[in-house]
């Protein structure tokens, strides 16, 4: 298969996917709102929007496992048996690569490293992100938040304290891919299916059974998309990295049809939104309900 058709195979992958997400995400819209929380549960805060909305941002970071691939898959064990020449040449070359007086254990351990390196997983989603245009891919990872607070958890679990920007641009980009790739992860190996991005808790803001989805209108411009998910990681030598997530799912679809060289408008995904919007001087807030996401546009003056 030449570069040729393996750009097409792989952009026909991925549109299947997109489209799956999308669907996924446009039948999660026909659940309750907040009559769909468990208050009465310990971890009350799931919500069966929210497990979906995780499937959908799984769904589409593994899209960059694809797009990382500058050739077929193989397998660790079909690469060690391979007699094609091209698999042959790169085993030797990373047999070269290790040294001889090291114990099997670790020369194994080398090897299925420098097969990793090739092949892996990890590499491919990296190399999925990090190829993308400079433009969309610098907009992409502007979606998530990175700072860094000392003081976390030092006051108990409900006391929120500041945090700073890492200001090491290499630092900061080392780490959002890292999250990245864990967060794909998490939802395969430790069945992480919860991501926020619907706001079903405001479904009862102004209206009975009203939009889980909303959006902010303010100085004529459409300026926030749902809820902001927020997770931590806390080091062991004090502190935690917060990573606060917006505009997902939403700017991940934008992300990958650009990817793909492939018009796309994100209000072509069939929600319903709660809108509030601001008068020009921010002292008044008209709040609509099921507003249509084709509707959604700035506009001024009320």
């Amino acid at each position: 298969m030449n570069n040729e058709e393996l750009k097409k195979e792989t952009n026909e992958f991925v549109v299947a996917r997109l489209r799956l997400a999308q669907q996924l995400l446009e039948e999660s819209d026909q659940l309750k709102g907040m009559d769909g929380y468990s208050f009465e549960s310990e971890k009350w805060w799931f919500h069966p929007r929210h497990e979906r909305e995780a499937l959908v941002a799984y769904l589409l970071l593994t899209c960059f496992d694809r797009l990382g691939q500058h050739g077929r898959y193989i397998s660790f064990t079909d690469w060690l048996n391979s007699k094609k020449g091209i698999y042959i040449s790169e085993r030797t070359n990373a047999l070269s690569s290790l040294p001889s007086d090291v114990g099997s254990i670790e020369f194994a351990s080398g090897l299925f490293e420098q097969y990793q390196d090739l092949y892996g997983v990890k590499n491919s989603f990296y190399q999925g992100i990090i190829g993308l245009p400079e433009d969309v891919k610098e907009r992409f990872l502007k979606s998530v938040n990175l700072t860094f607070n000392p003081e976390y958890g030092m006051y108990g679990s409900n006391v929120s304290t500041p945090s700073v920007p890492l200001n090491d641009e290499k630092k900061e980009l080392d780490l959002k891919l890292k999250y990245l790739y864990s967060k794909r992860n998490r939802f395969t190996h430790k069945l992480d299916q919860y991501h926020r991005s619907s706001s079903p808790m405001m479904s009862k803001f102004k209206f009975q059974n009203g939009s889980s989805w909303s959006a902010i209108i303010g100085d004529s411009k459409l300026i926030n998309y749902g809820d902001l998910h927020q997770e931590h990681e806390k080091l062991t030598s004090g502190g935690a990295y917060v990573y606060s997530i917006s505009d997902w799912p939403f700017i991940l679809f934008e992300t990958l049809y650009a990817a793909i060289d492939l018009p796309f408008d994100r209000t072509t995904i069939n929600l319903k939104f709660q809108v509030q919007v601001f008068s020009d001087d921010h002292k008044f807030m008209t709040t609509y309900n099921n507003v249509d996401h084709k509707d959604l546009k700035d506009f001024s003056h009320f």
